[in-house]
């Protein structure tokens, strides 16, 4: 009888956001980060269970809820309205100095 065992790594995001654009009318945006993941093979992202909590009218949140880098699941994030986009390498992040990165929306 053979046995597999799957090892699996784990990342954890702490997320914070700044100078954010505000996209409503007469307050600023509700901000939420979604991960998703880009599979190297097909070239097309696809969606994970990994978000942030919401945080109301805020150009500049502080999230409070660590993001888990795991497996690929279906979360509909097209939903929410898209104010912006950062793209990044997981292995520079976790190769780089103090492994913190600092982007542009």
């Amino acid at each position: 009888m053979s046995r597999t065992t799957e090892s699996h790594s784990q990342v954890e995001l702490k997320i914070h956001c700044r100078q954010l654009i505000t996209s409503d009318f007469l307050s600023r945006s509700n901000a939420q980060v979604y991960l998703l993941i880009k599979d190297q093979r097909t070239q097309k992202w696809a969606t994970t269970s990994c978000s942030t909590e919401v945080i109301l009218s805020d150009a500049n949140p502080d999230f409070v809820k660590i993001v888990h880098v795991n497996r690929p699941t279906r979360q509909d994030w097209r939903q929410q309205e898209l104010i912006g986009q950062f793209d990044y390498d997981l292995g520079s992040l976790m190769g780089g100095q103090q492994r913190r990165i600092q982007g542009r929306l």
